[in-house]
């Protein structure tokens, strides 16, 4: 929360207090431009945010691209976003995780996906997501006739590479709040 980097408030706050502490002291004519100080404290924090993106804000990012590229069946932007060593449960390589993204996503079949994060740890070179996707289908979609929306939990692993972070690993772990795995929706 105090990281100044990950988010504005913390030096907002400051700009508050200064401009508090402005207003309890009063400056004298001649030390006008003190009351820009508040402002541009302010100002700094939320160009410190818009410019410099840590890596838990690279990883939330690559997670919602992944999931924004799902839901308009984008299948290039995922393999993008995926390492060139990916590997899951199901998937043994890039290439089979992309053929099956290209096989289910060749028709519309998704109207929105809507993401939570619900944990994130990351050290230096590889991070571990865990977020929930309520996903709403599309009603001419195959899928549609057995439900309209889907709730699913997932883990993600992600490596850095070079500056980039891409996807490793992805595991299903519940559909509708029931444990699955990637073989319970093939």
């Amino acid at each position: 929360m105090w990281n100044v980097l990950e988010q504005p408030w913390t030096l907002t706050v400051v700009a508050a207090i200064t401009l508090l502490v402005l207003l309890f002291v009063r400056p004298s004519r001649k030390r006008l431009y003190l009351w820009l100080l508040p402002f541009a404290i302010a100002g700094f924090a939320f160009a410190l945010d818009h410019l410099i993106q840590t890596d838990p804000e690279k990883i939330r990012t690559v997670i919602t691209k992944t999931v924004k590229a799902a839901e308009t069946e984008n299948c290039e932007v995922i393999e993008a976003l995926v390492a060139e060593d990916y590997r899951d449960s199901f998937h043994r390589s890039k290439r089979t995780l992309m053929t099956r993204c290209r096989s289910q996503l060749s028709e519309p079949i998704i109207v929105k996906a809507i993401k939570r994060f619900v944990s994130l740890e990351n050290d230096t070179s590889s991070a571990t997501v865990v977020f929930t996707v309520r996903v709403v289908f599309e009603p001419q979609s195959y899928i549609h006739e057995f439900r309209s929306q889907m709730f699913f939990k997932l883990e993600a692993t992600l490596n850095k590479q070079q500056a980039d972070w891409l996807i490793n690993r992805l595991e299903i772990l519940q559909v509708d709040l029931t444990d699955a795995n990637w073989k319970h929706i093939s």
